[in-house]
């Protein structure tokens, strides 16, 4: 819930031929590709660079404005799990505020939910309300930022991990780019399916065509896996 991951991570786990979003894309100068998603909550932008000597080729810049998603408070979400079955996942994140985060979790916790939830963008977070988060997946930057640990290599980023475990996280996927996922879980957390309490899957080679909300995409295939009967 909140933020235009959310609605990324909606429409890749639904699949329905449903406008979510308009997408927006124009050349501009200097060859820089524009990338516009306007949520009326919020505005997204990314440029991407081709041959520039503004930027390295190949890299890109994320502006995000939060608009609406910044006022979201604790009464607009009273209501939101009411008549969620037993069993659901709740999937959030980091793009409405944090008290807000804290409250959903809260109230699925109350609700009898599964957590997931996506670090991001990188803000501090308290840790005591790491108990109430089945899931947490979050990127190099944004375990450094949470955990207040070095993240920089595997070792020190299996070590952060772990700080988060101890603090009451369930399971702890730390997303590495290409070279794959850090999994830390303490024992007897849920998803209930791994077979060794840290370990290091390694990424598959794919043809990339657009990288843009990779993260949301992996936590919409992540999500769906889980709830698929059987």
């Amino acid at each position: 819930m909140g933020g235009k991951q959310s609605k990324h991570k909606a429409a890749a786990i639904s699949r329905r031929n449903q406008e979510i979003m308009r997408i927006y894309k124009k050349k501009r100068r200097l060859n820089y590709i524009s990338t516009l998603i306007i949520f009326g909550t919020a505005f997204f932008a990314v440029w991407y660079s081709n041959n520039s000597a503004s930027f390295p080729d190949n890299t890109r810049t994320i502006v995000v404005a939060p608009g609406a998603n910044a006022t979201l408070s604790e009464e607009h979400v009273d209501d939101f799990l009411k008549e969620a079955p037993d069993g659901s996942v709740l999937v959030t994140q980091l793009e409405i505020p944090v008290p807000t985060v804290a409250h959903l979790l809260r109230l699925a916790k109350r609700n009898n939910l599964r957590t997931v939830l996506h670090a991001s963008p990188a803000v501090t977070f308290p840790l005591a309300l790491l108990r109430l988060v089945d899931v947490l997946v979050l990127n190099q930057s944004e375990l450094h930022v949470i955990s207040g640990r070095s993240a920089q290599h595997l070792e020190t980023a299996r070590e952060a991990a772990d700080h988060l475990l101890a603090a009451g996280v369930g399971t702890v996927l730390v997303t590495m780019g290409t070279r794959g996922v850090l999994v830390a879980q303490r024992k007897g957390a849920w998803p209930p399916s791994m077979e060794e309490e840290s370990r290091f899957v390694p990424g598959y080679k794919v043809n990339v065509k657009d990288g843009n909300v990779a993260s949301s995409a992996f936590i919409a295939g992540f999500v769906h896996h889980l709830s698929a009967p059987g």
